[in-house]
């Protein structure tokens, strides 16, 4: 092909629906820890390796008031401003970084008191745009539209074998039904697969041959 059709990422993300999304349900909280503060930790992992740390926000759990209609209250999460609250329960200064390994963590500059419950909320995709980028460049088509329909074709293989790109997938779901999940991303495989065979010489790409025929391929 001598010239391929310009095709940007946020293109992508809408074709493939991974535009950026929160991490948890709607009015949920990621907790940092399992259980509450140890009061020596300062460091605290995100779920999602693949988070954008400039979206994260954090909040400070307390029980609610018992009322009529629920005798015995839920959380009130308060949002932490990264300076840091005082009051009953402190929550020290605080910041999101990257570990030595890249992996999104939060720092707090003391650690948060005993029995503290902090939960977070951040914005997360599947991929990241590097990976993004490699997987359109090597699906490049003659037009932009062929183009798009082979970078989902090789994306969905990807997403089927890694728990958390099958999870941020599934957020906000109308369904926990893993299995249809799974079955209608195959079948949308398949249907991308002879669409892009139906045009001569734009066939699907390599990756997702190699999982229709038992194998997970290149990523």
């Amino acid at each position: 092909m001598s010239t391929s059709p310009v095709v940007t990422l946020r293109q992508v993300r809408y074709e493939i629906g991974d535009q950026p999304k929160l991490n948890v349900a709607a009015g949920g909280m990621e907790l940092l820890t399992p259980t509450p503060a140890d009061g020596i930790t300062t460091v605290f992992p995100l779920r999602f390796t693949n988070a954008n740390l400039t979206t994260v926000t954090l909040f400070t759990q307390a029980p609610a008031a018992p009322s009529a209609t629920v005798p015995g209250g839920q959380p009130i999460y308060t949002p932490v401003p990264a300076g840091g609250i005082t009051g009953n329960a402190p929550v020290p200064a605080w910041s999101a970084s990257s570990d030595a390994n890249g992996n999104p963590i939060v720092i707090f500059a003391t650690p948060p008191a005993l029995g503290l419950i902090i939960g977070a909320r951040y914005q997360v995709t599947a991929f990241p745009d590097d990976i993004l980028n490699a997987i359109l460049l090597d699906n490049q088509r003659s037009t932009a539209t062929l183009t798009l329909k082979a970078v989902h074709y090789a994306v969905i293989p990807m997403i089927l074998a890694d728990q958390q790109r099958l999870t941020i997938y599934r957020l906000g779901d109308r369904t926990d039904d893993l299995t249809a999940f799974i079955t209608a991303q195959t079948a949308l495989m398949k249907a991308l697969a002879t669409m892009l065979d139906d045009e001569p010489g734009e066939g699907p790409s390599s990756y997702g041959s190699s999982y229709l025929g038992g194998g997970w391929g290149g990523w």
